[in-house]
């Protein structure tokens, strides 16, 4: 924060496991970061252009260049169309424009649009204009409150409605009705005043807040944090912001002041590198205290096996294929990133058993032929261009897998019964269907933490706080639909679960970690759980015919298999 990094820092962090962005105290200093990453970039550009007797035009190219940039893609994913500077720089850049018209350019500006609008130039007219404006700018404002959400996504043309909302709120001067009687109305303008510092503390507040809380933080306890941000943002302006502005300082106080800042970032160089202070913790808390999910998602080959939202299926490459042994079985492993949960597990029992792998997985994709899912656009193209790859290589068996099975106004049994019988017509004799993890509502590790944090530091080896009931209705109803004919259905719920709750950590052959990462993707540990559970019955169970004992066996471990 204090050397203007932030949102790089955060961008490089940026991901599909990257950590929940409420449980991340320092995430609003992205926006001051490229705040003060364009106050070091306007003045040489307005000092360069003045001088050479540019005027509008060449910061009006730059902030269409800036706006493409953010609208196309063209600069990168999601992430980095979020908190790139050169993607956010347009949005500053208004403020410019603004400025330069309201200085050189106001009356002729309104008098055009006077005449445009109300066909009329008289000092009436520009004043009804003005309302016009003001009016206009307060529901551009309201409307983008109400519809940037996290789910929706903030894009170029989308936060292009709070930036011409406030141009229009500012152009329309102290004189327009919204501006004199609402915006000027004295609790209004107390918000203004502590405005930055109540930017500063309402995030780390709220967020603290759902760090430290057992359940979802209720209503109540969001409003008493928000009113404490309040409070605080007073303090902090009546003490601390009014003193420095409002007279100037001397040298002494300015040296003061970067000695502050400069102490402040060498003590938080200190905690990074002492990874938190986790000496302040027992042992068993101090690993769920400093445990990062990147550290333990390992194995998954994402972005080449595993591709992401922003890939397609040419992102796939040739080594998800295995070459060897030439004579092994080949066991085909589709569906989305829960399914490459299991990747590390299978590969692991590539020492005891001979089989090649071929994994196509794509993350929030279910293995459902036909299938258009409401936010993954490419799903279906997917799902196609693996089916036809599946028909080519003609696998022995072909493991179906996927976390999310079930979305609104989807008949999921006829899309799971159609594939099923495609792969059956193209050749496919194994079929195996593996149900939902068991999953969280938040982070596991998170979940443990709050959990020991308030039982004194006990570490539960099963957990029943806070699971997600979805998975688990998920689960049962693929049990009550019974496996597809000619099938095997795994329940992998019913193998780390029981009436006492989930397992929490497991230890398999000398790797010891929790089951999970996150809310419900299989650390390395966990997958070689898993799968050891599931793949050593089945590969005695699909090539060769079973007894009744060893079946009953199979069954009471989450697997169960239709009639031939």
């Amino acid at each position: 924060g204090t050397g203007f990094i932030s949102n790089l820092v955060l961008w490089r962090e940026a991901g599909y496991f990257d950590t929940w962005e409420q449980f991340k105290p320092l995430l609003h200093l992205w926006s001051l970061a490229v705040e003060e990453q364009y106050y070091l970039v306007w003045p040489v550009m307005v000092f360069l252009l003045w001088k050479r007797r540019f005027r509008l035009l060449p910061i009006l190219c730059v902030l269409l260049i800036s706006f493409g940039l953010n609208f196309t893609g063209i600069a990168g994913d999601t992430s980095a169309r979020f908190y790139f500077p050169h993607t956010r720089f347009w949005e500053l850049l208004a403020g410019g424009v603004l400025a330069y018209v309201h200085l050189y350019k106001r009356t002729s500006v309104d008098a055009f649009l006077s005449r445009m609008l109300l066909q009329s130039t008289a000092p009436r007219s520009v004043a009804v204009l003005q309302t016009i404006k003001s009016v206009l700018g307060l529901a551009l404002v309201t409307v983008a409150v109400v519809v940037l959400t996290e789910e929706r996504g903030v894009y170029a043309w989308k936060a292009l409605m709070p930036v011409v909302g406030a141009m229009l709120l500012i152009s329309a001067g102290p004189q327009a009705w919204i501006n004199q009687y609402v915006l000027s109305a004295p609790v209004i303008v107390f918000v203004g005043l502590i405005s930055y510092p109540l930017y500063l503390w309402h995030w780390p507040l709220l967020s603290f807040l759902q760090l430290t809380a057992l359940e979802t933080p209720s209503l109540k306890a969001k409003l008493v944090v928000v009113a404490s941000a309040f409070v605080l943002a007073w303090l902090t302006y009546q003490f601390l912001e009014r003193p420095i502005r409002s007279r100037k300082r001397t040298p002494r106080e300015q040296r003061m002041l970067l000695a502050g800042m400069l102490a402040a970032c060498s003590m938080g160089a200190f905690i990074v590198m002492q990874n938190g202070l986790p000496s302040r913790f027992s042992p068993e808390f101090r690993q769920l205290a400093t445990y990062t999910p990147q550290d333990h998602n390992v194995g998954r080959r994402i972005n080449t096996c595993t591709i992401n939202p922003q890939q397609d299926w040419r992102a796939f490459v040739p080594t998800c294929l295995d070459d060897s042994p030439k004579d092994g079985p080949l066991l085909f492993l589709w569906g989305d990133s829960h399914a490459s949960d299991l990747y590390p597990g299978l590969h692991r029992l590539q020492q005891t058993y001979k089989f090649r792998i071929a994994q196509y997985n794509e993350s929030l994709c279910p293995p459902m032929l036909h299938f258009e899912h409401p936010k993954r656009n490419e799903c279906r193209a997917i799902n196609d261009w693996v089916f036809a790859k599946i028909t080519k290589l003609h696998p022995d068996t072909v493991i179906m897998a996927a976390q999310y099975w079930f979305f609104p106004g989807t008949d999921t049994h006829s899309y799971v019964l159609q594939t099923v019988k495609a792969l059956q017509d193209a050749g496919i004799r194994h079929v195996v269907i593996v149900g939902p993890s068991a999953e969280w509502k938040e982070p596991l590790p998170l979940s443990l933490f709050k959990y020991s944090n308030a039982n004194l530091h006990k570490i539960p080896d099963r957990l029943n706080y806070h699971l997600n009931e979805a998975a688990f209705k998920a689960d049962q109803q693929f049990r009550n639909w019974g496996p597809p004919p000619g099938t095997i259905y795994v329940s992998e719920i019913g193998i780390v679960c029981n009436e006492a709750g989930c397992l929490t950590r497991v230890e398999e052959d000398g790797l010891s970690d929790l089951l999970a990462f996150d809310e419900h993707h299989l650390s390395e540990a966990g997958s070689q759980y898993v799968v050891d559970r599931i793949f050593s019955s089945l590969f005695k169970m699909v090539p060769v015919h079973i007894d009744s004992m060893s079946r009953n066996r199979e069954l009471s471990q989450g697997v169960s298999q239709s009639n031939p």
